[in-house]
């Protein structure tokens, strides 16, 4: 794929802010598109209808739609699996990241993503497409061979290609009433404060770990360059239908925490090119004192941000996305309004 694919000759620096507060806790979330041609980063802030709440990271891959999607759907499987209304909270979790990842490949989950991808109903698309215009081309099919095809036809060939070449990473942090738990597949990772030292609360799946070299070889695959089969740089994802059959997997690690002070979570975006997995990061926004919690995000976006892209460029050009989460017992309360709903959190752009 050529570089002007992928980038931008300008980086779009403009900021994505949400903000909200629970009884126990306050939270921020960040994002920048940065000098990516598009945002593939997803994140979930939600109360769930149990009374638990959610977050997550979403590092997509190949495209948005597998991490938009996720994003919106996770929290809903989560809510009606039967372990979790019974607060069998880790059984739950790892079953909602199993069942969500097959679903993607079922007629609701394909018809999801072309929705995804276009933007309107399914009906819209097949229209359009039957009318032949152009614009839904994207360079991967050819439309007047697409419209000569049955609707169901068009959203499978459509969506086999968007959940076969694309993924998506999901940290995800789940806050019950006396603890926290953090799931994870692929690289985006969770930083915690406990008692006042940083503490690593998510696990990397990289095909040269060990574990995940061993598990991808036997499913008739190889590492090469650190990537599984010299194309994907995850050993864990969901989609990537290419490389499933215990290749790339979507069973996540799950860790369970309790007297967390700080969760500062992050796609590697923000993780790369540092010196460790995060901890002193972590602890620097912990000790900031001086800033309000959503310039702490953007200072550390804008010091990663390359200011240029050329052939040394190594890191800061990659979307970039992060959600800092302060308990009662690490910062005091602030006037921001409660996380009620979804809807109640507070957006704003600048």
């Amino acid at each position: 794929m050529c570089i002007d694919d992928i980038y931008l000759t300008k980086p779009k620096t403009k900021f994505t802010i949400e903000s909200g507060q629970s009884d126990n806790f306050i939270f921020t979330c960040a994002s920048m598109q940065g000098w990516r041609k598009s945002m593939e980063d997803a994140i979930i802030k939600e109360k769930l209808s149990t009374g638990e709440y959610l977050f997550g990271i979403l590092d997509g891959h190949g495209g948005f739609e597998v991490s938009s999607v996720v994003s919106k759907y996770l929290p809903r499987f989560l809510e009606s699996n039967i372990k979790f209304r019974n607060k069998q909270y880790e059984d739950s979790l790892l079953e909602s990241f199993i069942d969500i990842d097959k679903w993607l490949i079922t007629p609701e989950g394909l018809n999801a993503l072309v929705e995804e991808r276009f933007s309107m109903s399914v009906e819209d698309v097949i229209k359009n497409i039957k009318n032949q215009k152009k614009q839904y081309n994207q360079q991967l099919f050819d439309v007047s061979e697409l419209a000569k095809l049955t609707p169901k036809k068009i959203v499978e060939l459509i969506g086999n290609s968007i959940i076969d070449d694309s993924g998506t990473t999901a940290n995800i942090i789940l806050i019950t009433k006396d603890k926290i738990y953090c799931a994870n597949i692929g690289d985006s990772r969770s930083v915690g404060i406990q008692k006042g030292k940083s503490i690593i609360m998510s696990f990397d799946h990289k095909p040269t770990h060990a574990k995940e070299r061993s598990r991808i070889c036997k499913a008739g695959g190889f590492v090469v360059d650190g990537r599984v089969c010299g194309a994907l740089s995850l050993s864990r994802a969901f989609g990537d239908y290419q490389y499933k059959d215990d290749m790339v997997i979507a069973i996540p690690d799950i860790r369970v925490f309790k007297n967390i002070e700080m969760i500062f979570m992050a796609c590697d975006g923000i993780w790369e090119g540092l010196n460790d997995y995060g901890e002193q990061l972590t602890q620097k926004i912990y000790k900031n004192n001086k800033q309000p919690s959503e310039q702490k995000l953007k200072s550390i976006m804008n010091e990663i941000l390359a200011p240029s892209m050329n052939e040394t460029t190594v890191w800061g050009l990659d979307n970039m996305s992060c959600i800092l989460i302060e308990f009662n017992n690490q910062q005091t309360k602030t006037k921001k309004e409660s996380l009620k709903i979804k809807k109640t959190i507070k957006k704003q752009k600048k």
